[in-house]
């Protein structure tokens, strides 16, 4: 029979742990690492994604320096990074922007069994996201995507919904471009190299973005200039909370960067109150 343990998970006492890993060894027999708990789960991005790096680079100095056991589960879909928060089976998600819909019952989180759920953010990084495109499709603009192939994914809006904007941006609507629906966010990678999809979102720095950039079918970035004010305003109206931003570093980026998009990824969250559940 499963017990319900509650207790409250501070952003203090998170943000101590891992900067005081990360930065003072000798705290491993301090207050602060008995403080920690014997192991933990978080949730992330699929292998290849900038976010599951990210989060094996954060358990791996925890880890080293801290008597705690840390189990990165990977997911390629918005619903398989939350629902193991949800069900007190994980403690922390490395998550995209699905944290917005989370938070206010949007799109997959518009159901019953969901709605707005009382997430916290702990840390959340300024990124980098765009529309990624193979070079040999010739196209260089957002206005080009007309008719080409862009990946979604299913249970995946923190894709689905910004392929939504990045397609207002370019003045067209999805019934322009073709929709290419895959199982989760790694499956893209592939497909593109196979030339089975000509493009989708991603951040410039991702192990899955090295891959298409050193494949045969290379690898460009549609820039998103600041001064298109009316695609920025057509964007916006679907997600609000992106911003321009010129990226300098990753796979296929010119010098002096490419205008893209600015937003948060990967934001480390945890519910505002955990329910562990255990044997």
């Amino acid at each position: 029979m499963r017990n319900k343990i509650r207790h409250h998970l501070s952003r203090r006492s998170v943000l101590g742990g891992i900067t005081g890993a990360l930065a003072a060894p000798s705290l491993a027999t301090s207050a602060l690492a008995r403080a920690l708990p014997s192991s933990s789960v978080w949730t992330a991005y699929d292998l290849g994604s900038s976010g599951y790096v990210e989060a094996s680079a954060i358990a791996e100095a925890l880890m080293k320096n801290n008597p705690i056991k840390v189990r990165i589960v990977p997911s390629g879909t918005s619903i398989g990074r939350l629902l193991p928060l949800k069900q007190g089976r994980a403690t922390y998600g490395y998550l995209a922007n699905e944290l917005f819909f989370a938070s206010e019952g949007l799109y997959d989180f518009a159901a019953e069994s969901w709605g707005p759920q009382d997430v916290r953010v702990v840390l959340a990084r300024p990124t980098s996201n765009g529309l990624s495109f193979a070079r040999d499709t010739g196209v260089t603009t957002m206005a080009g995507i007309k008719g080409r192939r862009i990946g979604y994914v299913k249970g995946n809006p923190s894709v689905n919904v910004k392929n939504k904007a990045y397609v207002a941006f370019a003045g067209l609507t999805e019934a322009d471009i073709e929709p290419v629906w895959f199982g989760s966010y790694a499956a893209m990678k592939t497909a593109v190299i196979n030339n089975q999809l000509d493009g989708y979102s991603s951040v410039t720095t991702s192990a899955n973005m090295r891959e298409i950039e050193a494949s045969p079918r290379g690898l460009i970035w549609l820039p998103f200039p600041a001064d298109n004010t009316a695609g920025w305003d057509r964007m916006r109206v679907i997600m609000d909370f992106m911003e321009p931003r010129v990226e300098t570093l990753g796979a296929a980026i010119p010098p002096g960067g490419v205008p893209l998009i600015g937003l948060r990824y990967p934001m480390i969250t945890t519910y505002a109150i955990f329910n562990a559940r255990s044997t």
